[in-house]
């Protein structure tokens, strides 16, 4: 089964590219904008007076934001999918709202609507003449990530302020810098090339560095087990719910929170039949030279089954065009 590599992400502005928005030539309801998660492997060429996230700033656990620059630069944020992440306009209104794997917009909210393209998009007169509407939330994507445009990103010359985020309801200031750093220009994107035809939907949920998404049906009666390289279980599917190992050496590695603590190797970490982890092997298999491919597989024991199914992959290098 050959699995979509970026999923429904989609957006009403026009865009760029793959997750976020990021290369090529603008086009209504394209992909949007890119972002790679903290410990992903990227390339650098040299720049002066950009706007950068501050180095002091350390973001909360399960997200990550970055200054992207491409033609224009724009803010990238990506998350695990566990939090509600806020982001909000000088005057502290939350206008993109990411929570439960969806993308929210406050259609009330000038910010939503400047954000749309670099300079500022054009606000509807309704919101210039009634500035204090209620907020007015619809889904715009269903997607873990998100991107923006900021007008104070494409300053000239380029000066620092603060970025305001809400993270389940605490309020992050995130400062933005100039710096002469070097910027991104690419990243490994995973893909999903084989996955099990029943039982089991695997999928790369957008550009997520080592992040694979696997489902199982809701009323399956049998239990899935991610295997090790040892072919060991550390993640369960079951009926009930996804249970992880705790005691597991990758544990700390795979972004999935329970009640840890206890004695018990296995912990429920959700009630679903969705499991969103990072798995080290897929991050493992980044070639050294980016014009080769890399190759990644992960097996999953089906209830019933005597020998593994695999979920197999390959990582290509998507260099950002200037």
């Amino acid at each position: 089964m050959q699995a979509n590599r970026f999923g429904a992400l989609k957006t009403p502005a026009f865009g760029l590219g793959f997750f976020f928005r990021i290369v090529g030539a603008a086009s209504m309801a394209a992909l949007f904008l890119v972002c790679t998660p903290s410990g992903a492997h990227e390339s650098s060429e040299s720049g002066a007076g950009i706007p950068v996230i501050s180095s002091h700033f350390k973001a909360p656990s399960g997200i990550d934001i970055r200054v992207v620059q491409t033609t224009v630069n724009q803010f990238a944020l990506a998350t695990d999918g566990t939090h509600q992440v806020d982001i909000l306009d000088p005057q502290g209104r939350a206008f993109i709202r990411l929570r439960e794997g969806k993308v929210q917009a406050d259609l009330n909210a000038a910010a939503w609507f400047r954000a749309q393209q670099p300079g500022g998009g054009k606000v509807p007169a309704l919101l210039m003449a009634k500035k204090d509407l209620p907020p007015q939330w619809s889904t715009v994507a269903e997607q873990t990530g998100y991107g923006w445009y900021d007008k104070r990103l494409v300053e000239d010359p380029p000066k620092p302020f603060k970025l305001r985020l809400r993270v389940d309801g605490k309020r992050i200031v995130v400062p933005v810098a100039v710096s002469s750093k070097p910027v991104m220009h690419g990243f490994w994107q995973p893909e999903v090339t084989q996955s099990p035809d029943t039982e089991l939907t695997a999928m790369i949920p957008g550009v997520s560095g080592s992040v694979i998404l696997l489902s199982r049906p809701i009323n399956s009666e049998k239990t899935l087990q991610v295997l090790d390289d040892q072919g060991q279980a550390f993640i369960e599917l079951r009926k009930d719910g996804v249970w992880v190992n705790q005691h597991h050496k990758w544990f700390a590695q795979l972004r999935l929170y329970g009640k840890t603590g206890g004695p018990e190797d296995w912990i429920k970490v959700n009630q679903g039949h969705t499991v969103t982890y990072q798995d080290p092997r897929i991050q493992a298999s980044w070639p050294d030279n980016h014009k080769e491919t890399g190759h990644w597989s992960i097996p999953v024991l089906i209830d019933g089954n005597t020998t593994p199914d695999t979920v197999s992959g390959e990582v290509h290098w998507q260099a950002v065009k200037h």
